[in-house]
């Protein structure tokens, strides 16, 4: 996927989609365990504006996504999928109802 910042043209590796979109569906928590490449996506896309860290009610530091983040994964269509904790074949875009454990979908629709 290639956007535009600041007049110039950027392409978002999958990396940095699927953490961009994961923090629209949930904050992303900076202490879990994150890849170097995770780490850098992270770094790029607070780097141009389309997440920031801040505090969450507990006080802890969690990224989420900027209004411009957000538009962005608006304007693409892409969705964040989890599967369900009734099990397969069902998905919900809702954390809080996922299966715990089961790796995310993304889904570029």
């Amino acid at each position: 996927m290639q956007i535009t910042i600041d007049g110039n043209h950027h392409r978002l590796t999958p990396t940095q989609r699927k953490l961009l979109t994961r923090a629209v569906a949930q904050n992303i928590n900076p202490k879990q365990e994150l890849t170097s490449r995770q780490h850098a996506a992270l770094v790029w896309l607070e780097e141009y504006g389309l997440i920031r860290s801040v505090p969450n009610k507990r006080g802890r530091t969690v990224y989420r996504p900027t209004d411009q983040g957000r538009l962005l994964v608006a304007q693409t269509g892409l969705t964040y999928r989890f599967l369900h904790k009734r099990g397969f074949p069902s998905y919900t875009g809702d954390p809080a109802l996922a299966m715990r454990g089961e790796p995310e979908v993304l889904d570029a629709a």
